[in-house]
């Protein structure tokens, strides 16, 4: 079931709906668009195109949010056996490094209030990314949230307190 249709000129690969639910990011496998919601106006107005860029790497995975209007998009490059981290710029998208980790990255995803972002590896394991202090020639920093005893294909983070709960 849903609202709208939305045509699209390539396929998409993920989707990301930010904080207040007013913008929406579609990922294919070449581009990543911003589009703007409307769930205030009746009828509810098709999702309107803000912008559209480029993905600088190759094999784009998955799009996440911080708050409404920071983007990150995880990477792989596999020729490098990597996966790296972009984000948003106004219409741009910047690199924010390279992500390492204890086992193979699986996905990026926003903490349930969206002040976050965090990575899941393969083996489990759950680290909250610090996008704040990337940098070109250095790994992306992380510190670990939680270790899964394999890896789950939905968590989910909470802070309350400064404590974290997954």
């Amino acid at each position: 079931m849903s609202l709208h249709q939305l045509s699209l000129d390539k396929k998409t690969v993920d989707v990301a709906l930010s904080m207040s639910g007013t913008r929406m990011a579609v990922l294919s496998d070449t581009d990543v668009a911003l589009y703007a919601l409307d769930m205030q106006k009746r009828p509810v107005p098709l999702p309107c195109l803000l912008w559209r860029t480029d993905v600088p790497a190759s094999c784009p995975r998955h799009v996440a949010f911080v708050g409404d209007e920071q983007v990150f998009i995880l990477t792989d490059d596999w020729d490098e056996q990597e996966s790296c981290l972009w984000t948003n710029k106004g219409e741009k998208l910047v690199y924010k490094g390279r992500i390492e980790g204890p086992a193979q990255t699986s996905s990026i995803a926003s903490g349930v209030d969206f002040q976050n972002l965090y990575v899941q590896y393969q083996d489990g394991s759950l680290y909250e990314a610090k996008i704040e202090e990337a940098g070109d020639d250095l790994p992306l920093q992380s510190s670990l949230v939680n270790k899964f005893p394999s890896f789950a294909p939905e968590a989910k983070v909470v802070t309350l307190n400064d404590q974290v709960f997954t």
